[in-house]
């Protein structure tokens, strides 16, 4: 589960920087910044219902090999 926790920082992270770059040498917003902060968005989703989604298989598991 600590992957996910390292996926979110360094995905954070390269958004960040990158963004901060660009915008350092356009000097303006424009649709790349916009685009790939969409594309950042989605892939946080992605990233969070798949974070879920091993929490939940991982509970379930223990619960099954909890029965007599």
């Amino acid at each position: 589960m600590k992957i996910y926790k390292w996926f979110f920082v360094i995905l954070s992270v390269a958004q960040m920087v990158f963004v901060i770059v660009w915008f350092l040498f356009i000097k303006k917003l424009d649709r790349v910044i916009i685009l790939s902060s969409i594309i950042y968005i989605g892939c946080m989703i992605i990233g969070y219902i798949s974070y879920e989604v091993k929490k939940y298989r991982k509970n379930k598991k223990e619960l099954i090999d909890r029965l007599p």
